[in-house]
């Protein structure tokens, strides 16, 4: 007998969601997740759990409710086969001779789980809404669970909402060929108080606070409430117009009181900037603007007292003037980018001064560009999200700010990746875009384009003195193929945990069952299978074009199970947490 999940492709689904792009992997097939295990849940978090942000979790035992559902379905096997599926490349991905393939350093991981104050998991999503993945959703299983394994490193603000839970806001840290870890759980509530003065000890009321996603405004005190925030350590954001923004952090414990005077924070009059483009040139597409502080205060930390993240992405119109209010004082660096225009100098620094405002003005010259059509059935193709981005970003976006990066230092910086590094466009009623070539960064670049509806996709690498490229969209197509699990002969039933491209799941598969995912794309993966905190053989690598089994040899613990003390001690360890 197979224990069929049906999986949708594993295909980027990119579609207009709160002006960012968003994108899918996996999915439950089901809606209520019933198709992914058999009588028990995946889930290993405590009720209390704070929200963590940790290296890459290790295997574990299942939890005491699971292992009290496992012996009803007759099994003694208390710790899961787990497996991990990872896409390397499909006939799909666009990739050109001597450079890497188009996403080459998007391999960041992110994996954890959300639950509600009842300890159920939260169905959701997780969205990061600062960074380098920004607009890129994640969603929670009926499990709570979520994951990717294709992410850019760097520093992400990540945003929770689900039902039944009032959300949350965390930073997370994502390193190459790393995992993170980000766990949250909705259980015993903090109440906060907290106030807000000036330099001059003052009051300050009317103070827009934002604490884990939640917000609240200051009263005539200067005092805040909130009465259900989440344990751990959480991103504190305040503004006030006259005054400069302010990020902070603070550590919360469940189930606590943090009473009207432990917890103060202080405002700073604003500094004020003021950007000038007085040229038109170019595509007629806004400029973007980026401010943080200068390279070399970012790494000694100067720069997390604000929420540069909100600055990164300012729009500017050629022969507009822009003031920037809320800006703190000290030095700043401010990056211009204008599609088919040559800003000088690219980036500028400048001391801000409390109180007052600074001017900066950029020039614009002419620039290459790359220009061309979007296309559907030999017609022009209106709203079609059109990119052109470096093979590897992040080695862009440091060349495109002079080499003061390295790639470790990349990955604490919280304004994403450079605006030339990865651009951006939408079509109009002509169907055309327009970028710059910016062939000094990357000689070869990536083409991409996908329809309004995310049905239709086109793509094509651009070497170096292209000039014009056109693109015919063609419907995906949807059919993949699958994959049955086979294992060593069981007698008793066996708890499996497995991420495809990061997105969990998990089985409890009955001695005669077989696991079969289907709709996998066809390409080249790896699997990587472990029982018990041991890897049971070498990572594997397969290829799948048809239809396939793979069988896993079991260890004599997943087969035998463990012992009634073993068990016990578990359950015991467990409630105990």
């Amino acid at each position: 007998m197979n224990r069929k999940l049906f999986l949708p492709l594993a295909l980027l689904a990119l579609a207009a969601l709160g002006g960012g792009v968003f994108y899918s992997l996996g999915g439950d097939p089901r809606g209520d997740g019933r198709a992914l295990s058999r009588g028990f849940s995946a889930e290993d978090e405590a009720l209390d759990a704070p929200a963590v942000v940790t290296e890459d979790d290790s295997p574990r035992a299942l939890t005491s409710g699971e292992i009290d559902q496992a012996a009803e379905l007759s099994t003694t096997v208390v710790f899961p086969l787990q497996i991990e599926f990872e896409l390397l490349s499909t006939r799909g991905r666009l990739s050109s001779p001597g450079v890497p393939d188009m996403g080459y350093d998007a391999t960041a991981r992110l994996r954890g789980s959300v639950h509600d104050s009842n300890g159920k998991g939260v169905v959701g999503q997780a969205e990061f809404v600062a960074g380098a993945n920004t607009g890129r959703v994640l969603v929670l299983g009926p499990k709570g669970r979520f994951g990717a394994n294709d992410l850019y490193p760097g520093l992400g603000l990540v945003r929770i909402t689900g039902r039944g839970v009032p959300g949350a806001l965390r930073e997370v840290r994502l390193r190459e060929k790393r995992s993170t870890r980000l766990n949250i759980g909705f259980g015993r509530s903090a109440v906060v108080f907290g106030q807000v003065f000036d330099r001059r000890n003052n009051f300050v009321a009317g103070v827009r606070v934002e604490m884990d996603g939640q917000i609240q405004e200051t009263d005539e005190e200067g005092v805040f409430r909130f009465v259900r925030m989440t344990s751990g350590k959480l991103p504190v954001f305040l503004s006030k117009p006259g005054y400069a923004d302010l990020r902070q952090e603070a550590r919360i414990t469940a189930g606590t009181t943090i009473e009207k005077g432990r917890l103060s924070y202080t405002l700073e009059e604003e500094a004020r900037l003021r950007i000038v483009l007085p040229d038109r040139v170019g595509t007629g597409a806004p400029a973007r603007v980026k401010i943080t502080r200068p390279l070399e205060a970012r790494f000694a930390g100067r720069e997390r007292k604000y929420p540069w993240h909100q600055k990164s992405d300012i729009t500017l119109y050629a022969g507009e003037t822009r003031e920037i209010f809320g800006l703190p004082s000290g030095r700043v660096r401010v990056e211009v980018f204008q599609p088919g225009a040559m800003v000088e100098p690219a980036a500028r620094e400048t001391t801000l001064i409390a109180g007052k405002a600074r001017t900066l003005t950029f020039s614009m010259s002419a620039t290459p560009i790359l220009a061309g059509r979007v296309l559907f059935d030999g017609n022009p193709a209106v709203g079609a999200v059109v990119q052109l981005e470096a093979p590897d970003i992040t080695g862009a976006s440091i060349v495109a700010r002079g080499g003061a990066l390295g790639r470790a230092q990349a990955e604490v910086n919280l304004a994403g990746p450079a605006s030339s590094a990865r651009q951006t466009v939408v079509t109009g009623a002509d169907g055309r875009f327009v970028f710059s070539a910016c062939e000094s960064i990357a000689p070869l670049r990536y083409l991409t384009a996908r329809s309004a509806d995310g049905r239709a996709w086109a793509g094509r690498p651009v070497e170096a003195g292209v000039r014009e490229a056109d693109l015919e969209l063609a419907v995906a197509k949807t059919e993949g193929v699958s994959l049955t699990l086979e294992t060593s002969s069981r007698f008793q039933a066996l708890p499996v945990e497995y991420a495809v491209n990061g997105k969990p799941y998990a089985a409890l598969l009955a001695p005669d069952e077989r696991l079969e995912i289907e709709g996998l794309t066809r390409g080249i993966w790896r699997y990587t299978a472990r029982w018990a905190g041991d890897r049971i053989g070498q990572p594997t690598t397969i290829v799948l074009e048809e239809d396939q089994d793979l069988f896993i040899p079991l260890p004599a613990g997943a087969i035998q199970g463990q012992s009634a003390d073993l068990r016990r001690s578990l359950r015991g360890s467990q409630a105990r947490r």
